[in-house]
């Protein structure tokens, strides 16, 4: 069995998608994966910092394109939507249909996955007709739940679905959203639910990272509670911030970590500052990879209530609440999307609805207060990841694509 992987996001970028990609290549059996990536991000057209280094670190076969979708261009006229297809978007598919077909025949590949869906689909459909190739899609969540804006981007989607000849689920709630919501087969759906690398997301070092990581950003006998992500509506980070007053009322040593950029910074920064939480909210931006489990083991409860925004927008697993466990600590979830698959009730965190600032706050005072409920969640967390290995990942698809050959 010999794989081609095609996605736009790949390490070292990071992200949740990225990050499921790499390990499920390193668990994979050697040579029967191969990688076909970009070099420049997408949105920005920059190129990637670090994908070299990282691309000869690896033990499994990486090709890269400058681009494998066109740069993000709005369009300000239909004359300026047709120049951008005649001459930057067919050239391009041409481009990366010609690689991929290289390569299915340099590596006898069998099985095509497609990792952005809405990106790179079509060429399944190209690929298909001059060879006898399978067609996966990797289902996330957040590309199917979403609704698109024009109607014809719906009818594609739905066709790509339809055309794959296998499609993998990150969790129950995707696999049941694509059989409502596109009428798909449910024995054409496979759901590998996201793993953890639990040799590198580990507690080992927590008290060093307690003492490094407190004394930078000044939070040495703060209770803190952590976000990791990318800050956009559906992560339910502005609910944490309104809760925090009645949160501080009772404890004010309570302190909550932002890790991450995005979209809506300026928003909670404004939220921030209107309740007047400045003293007890700190953004730390971006982070290098490098300390991303120092930041789990200084905090003390990983927080974040997600929720369904009226797009659809929403949470396919989040992978960033085992990542959390496996370093020791209880979570805070939202019931909503595919955390519910990540994140058990009273097992390994607290679930809480993401739209309610009472609900939340009741769920923060509720592991300040009882510091046993707190420690019994972390222990039963580290547990429960253990059993949500990328080995195990791994072992699933190659098997999915033995069914297919």
């Amino acid at each position: 069995m010999s794989c081609l992987l095609i996605t736009s996001i790949f390490a070292p970028i990071n992200g949740g998608s990225a990050v499921v990609y790499e390990n499920l290549c390193q668990n994979l059996e050697k040579g029967s994966i191969i990688i076909l990536t970009a070099t420049c991000n997408y949105s920005t057209g920059k190129t990637i910092d670090g994908w070299e280094e990282h691309d000869n670190s690896v033990d499994y076969p990486i090709y890269r394109l400058k681009l494998l979708r066109s740069k993000i261009i709005k369009s300000s006229s239909i004359f300026h939507s047709l120049f951008l297809l005649l001459f930057v978007d067919i050239p391009l598919r041409i481009k990366v249909f010609t690689k991929a077909l290289q390569l299915v025949k340099k590596h006898k590949v069998t099985t095509l996955c497609v990792g952005d869906l809405n990106s790179l689909s079509w060429l399944g459909k190209w690929l298909k007709i001059f060879t006898n190739i399978k067609v996966i899609n990797y289902i996330h969540g957040e590309e199917v739940t979403t609704e698109a804006n024009y109607k014809s981007f719906q009818r594609a989607r739905s066709n790509y679905l339809k055309d794959a000849d296998a499609i993998i689920a990150v969790s129950y709630f995707t696999k049941d959203y694509l059989i409502n919501r596109f009428r798909l087969s449910p024995q054409k759906i496979t759901v590998i639910t996201n793993g953890v690398n639990t040799t590198n997301f580990t507690d080992v070092d927590k008290l060093n990272a307690r003492l490094t990581l407190r004394d930078r950003y000044n939070l040495k006998d703060k209770k803190i509670f952590i976000t990791v992500g990318r800050l956009v509506p559906r992560k339910g980070i502005d609910t944490v911030i309104k809760s925090l007053p009645h949160v501080l009322e009772s404890h004010p040593d309570a302190h909550y970590l932002i890790v991450g950029t995005g979209p809506i910074k300026d928003q909670l920064e404004n939220i921030v500052t209107n309740l007047n939480l400045s003293s007890s909210v700190t953004f730390a931006g971006n982070i290098d990879h490098s300390e991303l489990v120092a930041h789990y083991n200084m905090a003390d409860v990983f927080i974040m209530p997600n929720r369904t925004m009226p797009d659809g927008d929403t949470e396919g697993f989040g992978l960033v609440f085992l990542e959390a466990n496996a370093c020791g600590i209880p979570v805070i979830a939202g019931r909503a999307g595919g955390a519910s698959d990540a994140v058990i009730n009273d097992l390994n965190g607290i679930s809480v609805d993401g739209l309610n600032e009472n609900e939340v706050s009741m769920a923060m005072l509720k592991l300040l207060d009882d510091p046993g409920l707190a420690e019994k969640l972390a222990a039963q967390g580290k547990v429960y990841v253990q059993e949500k290995s990328f080995a195990a990942c791994a072992i699933q698809f190659n098997s999915l694509c033995e069914t297919l050959k």
